[in-house]
């Protein structure tokens, strides 16, 4: 029974999905070629969206390279969405021929030539959710919480200037999901500074104490500044939305929104 119970509660969120409008819906092959260094004897472009773990596995998207690392690969996609392959953060469309050479170790020396080159090009610096996206695994914590959220605020100032740079070139839905992953990235930064990992080192615990007290209280009026008016299941394509989804869909939204949210928590 159970089993029944939860077959159907991911039925209907897939279902919920379907209704959200798509930035293209023709089903067409991608392409990718190239070089993959640092890997082992395969690797896989795994599919990043919101239905990540509610779909079986596939073996379309299996990579084998040769001994030098060259590939091959060839797959169909019905709409534009996110992959990962290593650690680079893919953005591909039904008709994408990419040539690319990308190294498992650091996702900025990614390279990318053809159609999808300038999204792709872009998502190599896309922050960590699990090292606090723009606190950098507490590299950019600085001695006052004030200068910790001035540095956080920086950051995702000068990612929304480069994403205001390609805006031209890339399609109105990646600069939508691109522009809320930069946002969702801020407050997902604001909450990672709480936690003792990312903060200052070399601190005596008088000023630590007090640190910590004032970031609290500054990281959480921030995040609920931000939070306002971001609820939006169509946002559920994004791993650093997807992290913040339990704390967002507590926030005032549409129902439509609110529900596709909690279903997609119940089904995961």
């Amino acid at each position: 029974m159970m089993a029944h119970k939860y077959f159907f509660l991911i039925m209907g969120f897939l279902l919920l999905g379907s209704s959200q409008p798509m930035a293209q819906s023709k089903t067409a092959f991608v392409q990718l070629t190239g070089i993959i260094k640092g890997f082992n004897n395969q690797a896989e472009v795994e599919d990043m969206s919101e239905y990540q773990y509610l779909l079986p596995p596939t073996a379309e998207r299996v990579i084998i390279p040769d001994t030098a690392g060259h590939f091959k690969i060839r797959f169909q996609l019905q709409s534009p969405g996110y992959f990962r392959l290593g650690r680079n953060i893919l953005y591909l469309s039904p008709g994408d021929t990419l040539h690319v050479f990308i190294d498992k170790a650091d996702p900025r020396k990614a390279i990318f030539k053809g159609h999808g080159e300038i999204a792709n090009t872009y998502l190599r610096f896309t922050p960590f959710p699990k090292g606090g996206s723009y606190m950098e695994a507490g590299s950019k914590a600085q001695r006052t919480a004030e200068g910790t959220i001035d540095v956080l605020i920086a950051a995702a100032s000068s990612r929304t200037k480069q994403l205001d740079s390609i805006r031209s070139k890339v399609t109105p839905e990646f600069f939508r999901l691109e522009t809320a992953r930069i946002k969702a990235d801020l407050i997902n930064s604001f909450h990672a500074g709480n936690i003792s990992f990312y903060r200052p080192r070399k601190m005596g615990q008088d000023s630590l104490d007090s640190y910590t007290k004032t970031y609290a209280a500054k990281s959480e009026s921030m995040s609920k500044a931000y939070s306002n008016g971001f609820v939006d299941a169509s946002l559920l394509k994004l791993v650093v939305y997807r992290d913040l989804v339990e704390e967002l869909s507590q926030q005032p939204g549409s129902k439509k929104d609110i529900q596709q949210m909690h279903d997609w928590i119940k089904a995961t």
